[in-house]
């Protein structure tokens, strides 16, 4: 090889040498190795025993654009499920109607109402409705827990009335369809099996804790089973009262088939949608929400649904299946096996 064919060659090497261990440094420092470069079917998933409903917040770090898509997807989902539904379970009635003949359940579509940032929270019970509170609370009433640390603002439940927050159902009923036609509404869901669990423990597993028999693992679990065949046999309750709405349908409590929601988050991506919506809101600036904040108790999970067995989580898939088909969940096919 004569030095004039030397030279390029030598200088390609050199050339392919330096951007190889350039690139290398360069996806370390931009993480180009993190999920921000993978699409949410090829985000990293946890292990089963970390995440045995695959419900794990993994695509944290998809950018704006992706998450949008997302987030509209999840809105035209819940449309689907709710134009599949059969005729004698569709109820597709626009709300503005249902509120006009007034036909609502009092424990159905508990909007809490935001009037001076026109803003509209749908609370569902074991989906963060105790922290939006706190939230919405900074906004509603600026001059009192505006200026209070979000962690102070205690018991936020009992701050309903003209010094707290009001439902939407308590105003007059032109207040009601204007606000319904023209505010932001969202509302927060989450994986039906985790909520059922987290729904039995705060509302009925608290009240056995006297019993001698409470510390055995194995009774406690046995309680959940006759619970969860219960609710199997006697069904979902349509008019739900205080304590049973803990456990009623999502579809049902927030009407998605008849309110066209701005926002649909969830649990599962509780930070990332959180930070979102507020900014969506225009209120990023004027409020807070916990950040870090986890609902997950996969442990527990394992411990109550073991023993339960494939027949009787399948009925509760079907007793539950519009939650399920509305807001993409499923239940793994190893949890099936676990349990």
């Amino acid at each position: 090889m004569t030095n004039e064919q030397l030279l390029p060659a030598l200088l390609g090497v050199i050339f392919f040498l330096v951007a190889f261990f350039y690139i290398g440094d360069l996806e370390n420092i931009l993480g180009y190795e993190t999920l921000a470069l993978q699409s949410p079917a090829t985000a990293k998933k946890k292990s089963f025993l970390e995440d045995p409903l695959g419900t794990s917040e993994t695509n944290e770090h998809l950018d704006l654009f992706d998450w949008e898509k997302i987030y509209e997807s999840r809105k035209n989902l819940t449309r689907d499920t709710c134009q599949a539904l059969p005729n004698d379970h569709q109820d597709n009635t626009h709300i503005i109607e249902k509120v006009k003949a007034q036909i609502l359940g009092p424990f159905s579509l508990r909007f809490v109402v935001d009037e001076k940032h026109k803003i509209l929270y749908c609370e569902l019970p074991k989906t963060g409705c105790t922290n939006w509170k706190k939230t919405l609370l900074k906004l509603i009433q600026p001059d009192t827990f505006g200026k209070m640390k979000w962690e102070n603002i205690r018991s936020p439940h009992g701050k309903k009335g003209p010094n707290g927050y009001s439902y939407l159902n308590e105003y007059p009923l032109e207040k009601q369809l204007e606000y319904l036609d023209t505010f932001y509404k969202f509302s927060f869901v989450r994986h039906p099996l985790e909520r059922l669990l987290s729904a039995y423990r705060d509302k009925v597993e608290k009240y056995l804790k006297k019993a001698p028999e409470f510390n055995d693992e194995n009774w406690r679990r046995g309680k959940f089973h006759s619970f969860v065949r219960d609710l199997i046999e006697n069904g979902l309750p349509r008019q739900p009262g205080q304590r049973r709405r803990h456990w009623s349908s999502f579809m049902y409590l927030c009407d998605f088939c008849s309110v066209g929601y701005d926002f649909i988050g969830k649990m599962d991506t509780l930070n990332t949608d959180v930070n979102y919506v507020l900014n969506d809101m225009n209120v990023s600036e004027l409020t807070e929400y916990p950040t870090g904040y986890s609902t997950k108790s996969y442990n527990s999970l394992l411990v109550y649904y073991k023993g339960m067995g494939r027949e009787t989580l399948e009925q509760l898939y079907l007793l539950y299946k519009t939650d399920f088909d509305a807001f993409g969940y499923t239940i793994p096919e190893k949890f099936y096996e676990y349990v």
